[in-house]
């Protein structure tokens, strides 16, 4: 986890889906609730914007019984913009 959230704390803003505990699929390593994901990466200063996971989950208009459920939006608090050269 920690090698992918280095990643994640590189932007301003995070929009992920996640597996949920049973789900099957591909590469489904560490499936787990959004109340999970939402406090381990409020750890790292990713915290959820739940105006926008609600607003974004709401725009699935095909009503997919995957992604749009789970899709969450992160600002990332810890952000100051790229680096200067």
């Amino acid at each position: 986890m920690v090698n992918y959230i280095a990643t994640f704390k590189c932007c301003k803003y995070l929009c992920m889906t996640h597996g949920e505990p049973g789900q099957d699929g591909w590469h489904h390593v560490n499936c787990q609730n959004s109340n999970w994901w939402s406090h381990r990466l409020a750890e790292y200063g990713l915290i959820m914007d739940a105006a926008e996971t609600g607003y974004l989950r709401s725009t699935d208009v095909y009503k997919a019984g995957w992604g749009r459920r789970t899709l969450m939006f992160f600002n990332n608090l810890d952000f100051n913009g790229p680096a200067s050269a």
